[in-house]
C-alpha cells in the first residue's frame, strides 16, 4: 500500500544533531542522503505499525552498513530512531560523520571487537594492563579507551594491529578487520531474518550475588523468562499470543 515520504524531512533523530538540510549538489552525497531519508521514513512507518498492531516498541539505527546502524540504534532508546547523516566517508571530500561517530565509542562497545581484543588495544594505548572493575559491577573495565584513542595513536595502522592482535587461534587478517571496524566499515550482508532463530537468549545484570540460594533464585527466574520467550518465538501463532506471556516478555 506504500507510505508517505517527504524527501525534504529526516524522520526521527540524526547524527550529528546539527546537519545540513540541503541534499547538496554532489550527486553521490545527494543519492546517499535521499536513500537515508527514504529508509528513515520507512523505519518510522514500520515502527508505528508494530506498535499500533502488536503493542511493541522498537529502536532503529539507519546507516549504509550494519555496524554504524547497530550503534546508532542504541542512541535513542526505548522508542526512537537515529539516522547517520552524510558525508559518510572521507572520499566525499569532507569530514566523515561516520569517523566522528565511531570515535566517540569505547573500543569494547564496537560490535566485532570482543573483550580480549579490546583489552589488548587498551593495554597498547595505556602501555600497561588496564584496571578492571569488581565482578557484577556492570562494566568489566574501569578505564575508557575510545576508538579515537586507538585510531589516532601515532603507531597504529592495520599492519601494527595485525601484529598486536594476531597469533595462534586468531583469524587471518584480524588487524585489517579491526581497522575497518574502527572506521565504521562493515561488509556483512543484510539478510532475510530466519523463520527459526539459531539461538534464543535472555540476560540480566546484577550488582552482586553473595550466596548460592540467591544465585539459584535468579537462575530460576532467568530460566522461566527464557522458556516464555522460546514458547512465544517458536510455538505461538500471532493469534495465540496470551496477554500474560506478552507482559512477561516486556
Amino acid at each position: 500500500q506504500g507510505f508517505e515520504f517527504d524527501a525534504s524531512v529526516v524522520a526521527g533523530h540524526t547524527y550529528p544533531k546539527q546537519h545540513s538540510t540541503s541534499l547538496g549538489e554532489n550527486d553521490v552525497i545527494r543519492r546517499r542522503a535521499l536513500r537515508l531519508r527514504l529508509a528513515g521514513n520507512l523505519a518510522l512507518y514500520r515502527r508505528h505499525q508494530l506498535e499500533n498492531q502488536k503493542g511493541y516498541t522498537a529502536t532503529v539505527g539507519i546507516a549504509t552498513n550494519n555496524l554504524p546502524a547497530k550503534l546508532a540504534g542504541d542512541m535513542n532508546k526505548p522508542k526512537g530512531q537515529t539516522s547517520l547523516m552524510p558525508p559518510l566517508t572521507d572520499l566525499d571530500g569532507e569530514h566523515s560523520n561516520v569517523t566522528a561517530f565511531m570515535d566517540e565509542h569505547e573500543i569494547g562497545k564496537v560490535p566485532g571487537i570482543g573483550f580480549k581484543l579490546a583489552q589488548k588495544l587498551r593495554e597498547f594505548v595505556l602501555q600497561r594492563p588496564p584496571e578492571l572493575n569488581a565482578p557484577y559491577s556492570g562494566s568489566r573495565t574501569k578505564e575508557c579507551i575510545t576508538v579515537a584513542d586507538v585510531r589516532n595513536h601515532a603507531e597504529i595502522n592495520f599492519e601494527k594491529l595485525e601484529k598486536l592482535l594476531g597469533g595462534p587461534g586468531s583469524p587471518h587478517g584480524i588487524g585489517y578487520k579491526v581497522w575497518c571496524l574502527m572506521h565504521g566499515i562493515d561488509d556483512t550482508e543484510v539478510s532475510q531474518a530466519r523463520a527459526i532463530p539459531r539461538q534464543i537468549s535472555i540476560e540480566d545484570s546484577y550488582t552482586r550475588l553473595d550466596t548460592f540460594p540467591e544465585l539459584l533464585k535468579q537462575l530460576k527466574l532467568l530460566a522461566q523468562s527464557l522458556i516464555t520467550r522460546m514458547r512465544i518465538d517458536l510455538l505461538a501463532d500471532d493469534d495465540d499470543f496470551q496477554e500474560t506471556a506478552v507482559d512477561s516478555l516486556d
